[in-house]
């Protein structure tokens, strides 16, 4: 990697030009110090104003003509000139670039793959799809020892696993599974194509745990982690398919791991928190907390995560005025609304369960059936009419929302809990009896688990 210094900025420029050419022996040292020269005047022409910037960055991109010139295995000199844009954040300037290269470099596939990556950072997946089809056909029609194929491959599969995450994220629930298997398959082939990287291994370990293929989640998280021991993600994941696995011993020393390498990292102590609370680790918790606002007091997660603490410990009012701020200050925040909506039902107070019942209504209102978070909300909202003494008005809305279908995987153990309530005071305790199930081996700690088990008990 190439570090310059343009303007009191740090250039940095990606290695698979020059570092990933110098391990060709088809690139000779003359083509390498052309692309180093080519890099050094782009960042002195930075420096410069007027006709002489001008002048200094036609000179840089000269030496990359001259440097494709003596080896046709470099990329066109417009698709190595558009990462240099890119480097300082002209990303208008790449993508004119990028264009003239697919234009006047058809045959070479790196333009397509960088305009793919450009595709997904403006959200345009179908146009990424497009132009990661385009590029597979041109990297397939490279030679099997081309330097740059390798590199290729594994920007291609990582960017269609991110392809494919979104159309999960945007599927119906029929689709989803089918778009998850296509995410992992993409991950693998970005794993074996650069086994190297931590990331593809740290991302291909998150997708698993979603599965729940947990033996090679672990597996994943451990590559991922002695790639890179820095990782603080890789720990914390590593730590949840331990917790998940019920190695409870493994998953704290991973979670210890991640907060000693790092203090002071907000997502790593709120992280520790929220696994320490699925495991029961009240205090502990809390410490992590503690910790956590002390970087943001202000962090809505953080907070969010202190009322829970607080519903752990059966602090119901105190949970409903923290909840209450939050919410006021995060207004469309599901999370936040549908636990205050939760948790005022705890308040023996009518005026307290009405507005969790007003809470619920604005929040489902929000969301479609057939979304997981509109029917965590309807959820909500059925257990706070129950609550409120709308006994009928419950009962018609759990037929409803039982037509629509609710998989056990897709809600909180509380709002598990209060479905099954509401399942056996309508007459389906087979069905409450399978949710709780699935619930408790699904789920560590949670507020409710204690009554979850005494239900579970009474419908054996």
């Amino acid at each position: 990697m190439i570090v310059l210094l343009a303007l009191g900025v740090t250039v940095v420029f990606a290695d698979d030009d020059v570092a990933a050419a110098s391990a060709s022996q088809t690139v000779s040292p003359e083509t390498l110090k052309a692309v180093d020269q080519s890099k050094r005047l782009f960042v002195a022409a930075l420096k410069l104003k007027g006709k002489e910037r001008i002048i200094g960055l036609r000179q840089s991109y000269q030496k990359l003509v001259e440097a494709s010139q003596s080896d046709s295995m470099l990329a066109p000199p417009r698709t190595m000139w558009a990462k240099m844009l890119m480097s300082v954040g002209d990303r208008k300037g790449a993508q004119a670039s990028l264009q003239r290269a697919a234009l006047e470099s058809p045959g070479d596939p790196e333009a397509f793959v960088m305009l793919a990556g450009e595709a997904i950072r403006a959200g345009q997946f179908v146009e990424a799809e497009l132009a990661y089809d385009a590029a597979i056909l041109k990297i397939e029609a490279l030679p099997s020892d081309h330097f740059r194929r390798q590199g290729m491959i594994a920007q291609v599969e990582s960017g269609l696993a991110t392809v494919s995450e979104a159309k999960s994220r945007l599927a119906t629930e029929a689709n989803r599974a089918s778009y998850q298997q296509a995410t992992l398959k993409h991950l693998r082939n970005w794993v074996a194509a650069a086994p190297n990287n931590a990331n593809a291994h740290n991302r291909l370990a998150v997708a698993l745990l979603i599965q729940g293929e947990l033996d090679e989640a672990v597996e994943s998280f451990d590559h991922a982690r002695q790639l890179n021991p820095k990782f603080p993600v890789t720990d914390l994941r590593l730590a949840q398919s331990q917790i998940a696995k019920g190695d409870v011993k493994a998953a704290m020393a991973s979670l210890d791991r991640a907060v000693i390498d790092h203090p002071n990292d907000l997502n790593v102590r709120s992280t520790a928190a929220d696994l320490l609370l699925l495991l029961g680790d009240l205090d502990a918790a809390e410490a992590q907390l503690e910790a956590a606002l002390k970087i943001d007091a202000d962090d809505l997660g953080a907070n969010r995560l202190n009322a829970q603490l607080s519903r752990f410990r059966r602090q119901w009012s105190t949970a409903a005025q923290h909840l209450q701020t939050l919410n006021n200050e995060h207004p469309t925040d599901f999370e936040t609304a549908n636990l205050l909506a939760l948790t005022l039902t705890e308040l023996e107070s009518e005026d307290a369960r009405s507005r969790a019942v007003s809470i619920s209504t604005v929040t489902a209102q929000r969301f479609d059936a057939n979304t997981r978070e509109g029917r965590r909300a309807r959820i909500t909202l059925i257990w706070a009419a129950f609550a409120a003494g709308q006994t009928d008005a419950a009962k018609v809305a759990l037929e409803r929302l039982l037509s629509v279908g609710i998989q056990s995987n897709q809600i909180s153990g509380d709002e598990g809990y209060f479905l099954s309530r509401l399942l056996v005071e309508f007459g389906r305790p087979e069905v409450a009896s399978a949710m709780l199930t699935s619930t408790l081996s699904r789920l560590g700690s949670f507020p409710k688990r204690s009554e979850a088990e005494a239900l579970a008990a009474q419908l054996q």
